[in-house]
């Protein structure tokens, strides 16, 4: 099994973990700087290090200060010879800055090798309390590996010991903090009994590709997932690290994904496991063996070689490769033939293979929206592509445009008996169609061009303010949002010219308030103005 779900309330295989090994002790102890602490009297000093663990007076002061040096000074220590740092502890006050904390993974193996246990701890000593340096051990998690299975605990901070981890995926023992803050380096210690282990030849001492520049042989913070899918997957790791197919495990390591659509995890047969016959396996492993190569050799129906697989790759990337393949059996077409053509440039109609792709999948998504039958082979792969891309993507977008000058036009009488208004020397009125709108922000070069689906679709209203003597002549725009001006701007955004807030104050005022009045019109359809109160 992957991973535990149930567990009784007495857990007899923590019975069976090891204790902590007088090596592992030492191992723990040669990570931490070394002190020698000192407090001094008139008779002499005393002084405590952490090397050896020592707790000793030494009589007559300035024979303790030639023996143990002064505060600052870098020596070896007296009693064991290692390199100290002295330290008053006169001097210290909270401590924080000799205060330190290691992550260690111990591992531990069984005699026959068919089982290893880890086990994480966070490592301090509290040098305040007791200078000669005793060894706080505090676990984290513990873990068992056995062949096709793995199991964890983890520290019980309300109830304390360790109780039993439900996760699908293996956690490691150290996070960085936060939930999702990554996970902490740690030292490892025991390697060695790993080599003596079922998991001799699964390459846990050897980085995943892209792990090169951070991974450090007994430093490291992705141990524990590594050897779950191992224990999980012995046979099948060893044969991905011998064949160099590092995205798998990487994959499965760091990004919790099976990949199974390319990969058998139950095969121990390469052949079955990637679903290749020996000449086509042969074939890929001599590529870069990325994944999504075998996705689009699977793609075009095995009508592609690996290599043109790799060499379309190298050429447009392996993103947009792939999206040839996938657009390629989705309408049907032959791998094979669409990608000669777009290698060549679509038979030298372009310099560059990315040009040609960009326009055929723009091109093949037009032609499917259109309707056209993809299955004719001159409609799959036109001779003049850019000319029939431009064809195709045109029509799209004046299928669009239609679409939203319909909805345009059934918004525009509503829109206007609430808007439309003139005082004799100027009129607002609502835009007929998205292309008016459009053609409005050409002509007075704004962005309101953007604007014209959301007036198609009623969540605002463009109106155009034009002069009565040129109706059809572009003067100014306005948003309003319900009986709400949102905005008003003439020519460039009315860069170079006067602002028209201030411009048209009194026409913008009477015709708000006749909008906010309900927009009253008299038998004749003309606006009737509110009458302004007069002051007392």
């Amino acid at each position: 099994m992957g991973y535990y779900k149930t567990m009784e309330p007495e857990d007899k295989a923590l019975e069976e973990f090891p204790g902590l090994s007088q090596r592992d002790l030492d191992e723990v102890e040669w990570h931490f700087n070394q002190y020698l602490f000192y407090q001094g009297d008139r008779n002499g000093r005393q002084i405590w290090t952490t090397c050896c663990h020592e707790d000793y007076y030494i009589e007559g002061y300035r024979d303790a200060k030639e023996l143990t040096g002064t505060h600052g000074d870098t020596m070896r220590c007296p009693f064991c010879g290692e390199e100290v740092k002295v330290i008053c502890m006169g001097r210290l006050r909270s401590g924080v800055s000799i205060q330190e904390y290691i992550p260690f993974l111990f591992l531990h193996a069984s005699e026959d090798g068919q089982t290893v246990w880890a086990q994480g701890y966070w490592t301090t000593r509290k040098l305040l309390e007791d200078p000669t340096g005793q060894t706080l051990f505090m676990p984290t998690r513990c873990y068992r590996f056995r062949p096709g299975e793995w199991r964890q605990w983890e520290e019980d901070y309300y109830g304390g010991g360790m109780v039993p981890c439900s996760r699908k995926w293996a956690q490691e023992p150290f996070t960085k903090g936060g939930i999702y803050s990554g996970y902490e380096n740690y030292h490892v210690v025991g390697y060695d009994c790993l080599e003596r282990s079922f998991l001799r030849y699964t390459g846990y001492d050897e980085p995943l590709f892209g792990a090169a520049l951070w991974h450090d042989f007994g430093n490291r913070h992705d141990l524990i997932r590594y050897l779950a899918m191992a224990s999980l997957h012995p046979k099948q790791v060893e044969m991905l690290r011998k064949a160099g197919v590092e995205e798998l495990p990487a994959q499965y390591i760091y990004g919790q994904r099976k990949n199974a659509d390319v990969f058998r995890w139950k095969e121990e047969d390469p052949r079955k496991a990637f679903r290749l016959n020996k000449p086509e396996l042969k074939a890929f492993l001599q590529t870069d063996k990325k994944l999504d190569l075998l996705r689009m050799y699977r793609d075009g129906e095995k009508t592609l070689t690996f290599a043109q697989c790799e060499n379309l790759a190298k050429r447009i990337g392996l993103h947009l490769s792939r999206e040839v393949t996938v657009a390629a059996k989705r309408f049907h077409v032959s791998a094979s033939k669409l990608v000669r053509k777009l290698l060549a440039g679509w038979d030298g109609e372009f310099k560059s293979a990315g040009r040609a792709v960009l326009l055929w999948l723009d091109y093949i998504d037009a032609a499917e929206k259109l309707g056209w039958d993809l299955t004719n082979p001159l409609i799959q792969m036109p001779r003049e592509l850019e000319r029939k891309h431009d064809e195709a993507t045109q029509a799209v977008q004046l299928e669009a445009d239609r679409l939203e000058n319909e909805k345009a036009a059934r918004l525009y009488q509503d829109l206007c008996e609430t808007y439309e208004y003139s005082d004799g020397a100027y009129l607002i009125r609502p835009a007929e169609t998205a292309t008016e709108i459009i053609q409005e922000g050409k002509a007075l070069k704004h962005c309101v061009g953007g604007y014209a689906k959301r007036h198609a679709d009623g969540v605002l209203a463009i109106l155009f303010l034009r002069k009565v003597s040129e109706p059809d002549a572009p003067y100014m725009t306005i948003e309003m949002n319900g009986k709400s001006l949102r905005q008003i701007h003439g020519y460039e955004n009315d860069r170079h010219g006067p602002d028209p807030w201030k411009l048209h104050k009194d026409l913008l005022d009477t015709w708000l308030a006749w909008v906010k009045a309900g927009s009253k019109r008299d038998k004749e359809g003309r606006p009737r103005i509110p009458e302004k109160r007069m002051s007392a």
